[in-house]
């Protein structure tokens, strides 16, 4: 998250929730009827006592979200980015926040609506683990309508400092360097981290990543998930012509993998697309997508 983003809870009949909720609701009254609309009214997100939250992003509201905690499960409510401000993560910042409110209340299980036409929002949601399921609660089948759940699981958060220790000492060195489109020190392993399995050396091992869960972990980490969007977007920006001449050869092959994971872990984000289509012709890497096909099909607890 940037660093003049900030999220915090307030109650929904505060001015800017208020704002945001009614414009989630006027574009959505322009693509479904009302018989397909199930979002709270902000006098019902009170009345049910849905923990809300609001994300600003220097100051001005950018986005919103809540939680409806219901008997086994928590229900994501009104979850809304504003135009001006997608593509940059927040989407998921938001959606990654209530999965932490709601596991720190003992919930296990995320369950959300949404409308077929929302397909950034249907991509976020997939992107982060959530599944299909049949409509549950009050929802009743409707063509227009999908329902979706995410099992949280214990709440085991990766060893993600082991990036941050690493990072701290040369980060702004790896910055000026890919501002001037040429690496010159070594730091590939710890900023455009790959999928376990690809590198064989102590380095590579100690920062390969263990899963797409992991490489989402990353992504919504506060320090680590901006710090990549950085570095992509600052090697897709640079000048030096292919990744090759910017990274030298090896490394080059690292950054391909490293973002074909990300972009598998966030399809919603355009910039790890945007560095394989400007030096990889768009086509991800074949390793990096053997490894992640191999973990899906791998039984649960193996």
């Amino acid at each position: 998250m940037d660093g003049d983003a900030t999220i915090a809870q307030e109650r929904p009949d505060s001015p800017d929730a208020r704002a945001l909720i009614d414009e989630l609701e006027t574009h959505l009254a322009s693509r479904y009827p009302a018989a397909s609309r199930h979002g709270f009214s902000v006098e019902r997100l009170v009345a049910q006592a849905v923990d809300f939250f609001v994300l600003r992003v220097a100051g001005e509201p950018a986005g919103c979200g809540g939680i409806l905690f219901v008997d086994g499960y928590g229900e994501v409510k009104r979850m809304y980015v504003r135009p001006g401000f997608r593509g940059r993560g927040y989407g998921r910042v938001i959606l990654q926040h209530l999965a932490d409110h709601a596991r720190s209340h003992g919930v296990t299980r995320l369950r959300l609506e949404t409308g077929v036409h929302q397909d950034e929002a249907i991509g976020l949601y997939e992107a982060m683990g959530f599944r299909r399921i049949p409509p549950f609660g009050p929802y009743v089948p409707d063509p227009l309508s999908l329902c979706y759940e995410l099992d949280l699981g214990p709440d085991q958060d990766p060893d993600l400092e082991r990036f941050v220790e690493a990072q701290a000492p040369v980060y702004q060195t790896v910055v000026a360097e890919l501002r001037a489109g040429r690496k010159a020190s070594h730091w590939m392993w710890f900023i455009f981290p790959q999928i376990a399995g690809l590198g064989h050396s102590a380095m590579a091992q100690r920062y390969a990543i263990e899963s797409l869960g992991e490489a989402r972990a990353y992504l919504a980490h506060p320090v680590l998930g901006e710090r990549l969007r950085t570095c992509a977007a600052l090697v897709a920006a640079a000048g030096g012509g292919s990744a090759e001449a910017i990274l030298g050869p090896i490394d080059a092959l690292k950054l391909r993998s490293s973002m074909t994971l990300f972009h598998r872990a966030a399809a919603d984000e355009p910039i790890f697309r945007a560095v394989l289509d400007r030096f990889y012709d768009g086509v991800p890497d074949a390793a990096t997508d053997e490894i992640l096909d191999r973990l899906s099909r791998r039984p649960a607890g193996a």
